[in-house]
C-alpha cells in the first residue's frame, strides 16, 4: 500500500476515533455560541498562520481553507443549529458510526499498519498532521467542527494518546 494511502487510512481511522470519543461524552458539551464567534480569528489572520504552517505548499492549501473557514455569521448559524438540534443529531450520527476499534481491526486484518509509528511518522508530525489536515480537505469534517467548537487541539491530543499511544 503506498505511503500516502496508508496515511490517509490512519487519518480516516482517527476521524472515527474522534467521532467515537466525542459522541461518548456529548452531554458534557455546552456551546456558548457568542463566545465562540467572538474568538474566531479573521480569515486573513488564519490564512497567515496556514501559510506559515504549510510553507511552499500553502498556495495549494489556502483555497481549501478559505472555502470552509466560517464567517462569524456562518459560525453563529452552525453552532446555533447544533445547539438547537443536538438530540436529533446525536441520534442520527450514533446510528451510522462504525466503531474506531472495528476500523483498526479491519486494517490490521488486512496487514496494514495501524499506528503512525508503524509507518515511521514521528509523534510531532502525527500531531501536526491530525490537527492541521482539516485545512487541506475540501469537505467539512469532524475536525472542522472540533475547530469551530474550540476543542481541536485537546481532541487531537486525546485521540493520538488513545489510538496511537502518543502523549501530549
Amino acid at each position: 500500500m503506498p505511503l500516502w494511502s496508508t496515511v490517509a487510512e490512519r487519518l480516516k481511522a482517527q476521524d472515527a476515533k474522534l467521532y467515537n470519543a466525542w459522541f461518548a461524552r456529548l452531554e458534557a458539551i455546552e456551546i456558548d455560541v457568542e463566545a465562540r464567534v467572538a474568538q474566531l480569528e479573521p480569515v486573513e489572520t488564519y490564512e497567515a498562520m496556514v501559510r506559515e504552517r504549510f510553507g511552499e505548499l500553502a498556495d495549494a492549501v489556502v483555497g481549501h481553507m478559505r472555502k470552509l473557514y466560517p464567517t462569524p455569521e456562518v459560525l453563529r448559524q452552525r453552532l446555533t443549529f447544533l445547539k438547537d438540534n443536538w438530540a436529533s443529531i446525536i441520534e442520527d450520527v450514533n446510528g451510522s458510526l462504525k466503531p474506531a476499534a472495528a476500523i483498526r481491526d479491519e486494517l490490521a486484518d488486512a496487514g496494514c499498519p495501524v499506528t503512525f509509528a508503524q509507518i515511521g511518522v514521528t509523534d510531532e508530525r502525527a500531531r501536526r498532521a491530525t490537527a492541521w489536515c482539516k485545512d487541506i480537505r475540501g469537505r467539512y469534517t469532524i475536525l472542522h467542527l472540533a475547530f469551530e467548537l474550540g476543542v481541536l487541539d485537546a481532541w487531537t491530543d486525546e485521540v493520538l494518546e488513545a489510538f496511537h499511544g502518543i502523549k501530549a
